[in-house]
């Protein structure tokens, strides 16, 4: 007797190809990604997040994903899983990429404070942030300083400004983005006039105007650039062919008037290769190596209507006494990191034989006709008259 045995096979059907996923992330900014998704048409019995080499099982849209690390590169994707109506995975056809940025945290205690030094300068200082940045901006009324540490120094205020200060710490590495200090500070400068007299025989510090509009073309190692287009770090050329750093871009606005209207030094003056415009009390270089005032060198002053404002820049470059900058063919000085003082001659050399000793004549020569001293020129001058 022979028996036969009927046996039936059921193949797996494999689930349909998943479209329309539409898969998308979302950077929480803490270390974490929500990730969402649309449903394939033959819902599934579960999802699968695949990343990195890495994946959660048993989600449902939007998942959160946690445990990334600043800068890090992550790809999703979403995988359906089918053990019923179909057998086997759908992967959505759609993968999303992201790189994680992870805000720092909040910047608490941050104890912003201000010195005005009485002299159109500010020190401002302040307490780090419990994470530590890459680097620090001072930010403040009408500018800002670059790459700033605890305390610095900010010169060229005038006086009776009123000029609010903020600090920034910007991260690079364990976190991206800024967190700003949670305080900021507010100053009216005050610049005391020094001895009872202004002018003549006695002493002032004028306020201080940064000296060039915004268009003025600066020369650097790659040509002419405009003025306010350059920021601290960038590189210029000095009147004596030097490639300098510049240390700070100083901009203000200032109201219209006799003493603050620029001067124009028309083309073919003084090297001039355009017309160049020039706050009253800035120098411009001599074929001697003197300077001079715009306001004494015969020039025509603009009219400007009153109640207006101008605003001028200036550059601070990393030595006052040897670096002049070409502006429009023109050699000018660059931004003084100290206060100005007018007073006699007499009592100029009384104030520097006081502190050096005796003084010559070819001494006080040299520094009427460029306006600088330093012991490291006296030392020179000196050396010269000895050799001679």
């Amino acid at each position: 007797m022979r028996f036969f045995v009927n046996t039936q096979y059921i193949m797996p059907v494999p689930p349909p190809t998943w479209t329309g996923s539409n898969v998308s992330i979302v950077d929480k900014k803490d270390g974490s990604i929500d990730v969402s998704w649309n449903s394939p048409t033959e819902t599934p019995d579960s999802y699968s997040i695949v990343y990195n080499g890495s994946f959660v099982d048993n989600v449902s849209s939007p998942a959160t994903v946690i445990g990334f690390t600043n800068g890090q590169s992550v790809t999703i994707t979403v995988v359906a899983h089918y053990l019923t109506n179909y057998l086997g995975d759908a992967t959505c056809d759609i993968r999303s990429t992201i790189v994680i940025q992870i805000a720092p945290p909040t910047w608490t205690g941050s104890n912003v404070s201000v010195v005005d030094k009485l002299d159109g300068s500010i020190d401002v200082s302040w307490d780090s942030p419990v994470a530590i940045p890459d680097s620090y901006s001072i930010i403040f009324t009408g500018g800002s300083v670059p790459n700033a540490v605890s305390p610095t120094t900010i010169i060229g205020f005038t006086n009776g400004d009123p000029v609010t200060f903020s600090v920034v710490a910007h991260y690079l590495t364990n976190y991206s983005g800024d967190a700003t200090s949670d305080v900021n500070a507010t100053v009216v400068i005050h610049i005391p006039e020094i001895g009872g007299r202004v002018g003549e025989g006695g002493v002032s510090r004028p306020a201080v105007v940064p000296c060039f509009l915004a268009s003025a073309p600066v020369l650097t190692p790659n040509g002419y650039t405009k003025i306010s287009k350059l920021v601290a770090g960038d590189e210029v050329m000095t009147a004596d062919g030097r490639a300098v750093r510049i240390q700070q871009v100083l901009k203000k606005k200032v109201a219209t008037g006799p003493s603050t209207n620029p001067y124009i030094i028309p083309a073919g003056k003084y090297g001039a290769t355009r017309n160049l415009a020039i706050s009253p009390n800035h120098r411009v270089v001599m074929h001697d190596g003197s300077m001079v005032e715009a306001r004494h060198l015969g020039l025509k002053q603009q009219e400007r209507d009153e109640g207006d404002t101008i605003e001028y820049y200036n550059l601070e470059l990393p030595c006052w006494n040897t670096d002049n900058m070409v502006i429009a063919g023109v050699a000018v000085e660059s931004l003084a990191p100290v206060r100005r003082m007018t007073m006699t001659l007499e009592e100029f050399k009384n104030a520097l034989v006081a502190q050096y000793g005796d003084i010559t004549p070819a001494i006080l020569e040299k520094i009427q006709k460029t306006g600088r001293f330093t012991p490291e020129m006296l030392a020179k001058i000196r050396k010269s008259e000895r050799s001679a």
